[in-house]
């Protein structure tokens, strides 16, 4: 009788477990029913990521003519001057975050989308120049709203750009050094130009040098990339 008993309640406890696993499932079933993701979230994701494109192809762009710094540093007649040191890839990814941020916004200036409204917050992004091409990470959190229900996402969005600009940051740094020496070797330069496949612009600027360093074959929209400073 005892070992009987015992069986039965092995039976009820694991009937039980049963019961409670299901209303678990079901409970979670409709909780996630809740909270599904409106279809026409699909429409504004493909929105936002198209801005993230958009703004991230011109932030290379802008932050190139003004030597790697945004906002502008030290300049000469508008062009950035390298004086005392040359900028470092660390504060040239910087400077793209910075215009980024500071402009994704007015991409996504929309008040309503497919019926919801809009609220965003903050924007983070990572630029990484890399050999042949730019890396961007971006998180941007922004909030959904209609009829009373609001629905918070804080989206991931990567983008890649087709960009030679490590190679031209890597030219002016040697322009740089160069012109730190008593001779300038302007044969030098071209030779290291036609190596990258890149083509450069030398002009007088008050006793000064303007260089403008670009390449014409740039994937990245209609106009090409210009990486543009003074030494």
């Amino acid at each position: 009788m005892r070992k009987r008993g015992q069986v039965t309640l092995f039976v009820i406890m694991g009937l039980m477990i049963v019961v409670i696993v299901a209303l678990f499932l079901i409970l979670k079933g409709n909780i996630k029913g809740q909270t599904e993701i409106p279809e026409e979230f699909s429409k504004v994701n493909d929105f936002v990521q198209g801005c993230v494109e958009d703004v991230g192809s011109r932030s290379i762009g802008i932050v190139s003519l003004f030597g790697g710094y945004y906002p502008p540093k030290e300049n000469i007649e508008g062009f950035t001057y390298f004086k005392e040191k040359y900028i470092t890839l660390e504060e040239f990814e910087k400077s793209l975050s910075n215009y980024f941020n500071a402009n994704l916004v007015g991409c996504v200036s929309f008040v309503e989308y497919g019926g919801y409204e809009i609220t965003s917050n903050n924007v983070n992004s990572e630029f990484s120049i890399k050999d042949n091409s730019v890396e961007l990470k971006v998180n941007y959190p922004y909030t959904l709203t209609k009829g009373g229900n609001s629905f918070e996402f804080n989206e991931e969005y990567e983008a890649e750009f087709d960009e030679k600009l490590k190679d031209m940051y890597d030219t002016g740094n040697d322009i740089y050094n160069e012109g730190k020496k008593q001779e300038f070797c302007i044969s030098c330069i071209m030779f290291l130009m036609l190596e990258k496949d890149l083509k450069v612009e030398v002009s007088d600027l008050n006793n000064n040098t303007l260089f403008m360093i670009y390449d014409d074959k740039s994937k990245n929209g209609e106009e090409n990339l210009i990486y543009v400073f003074a030494i």
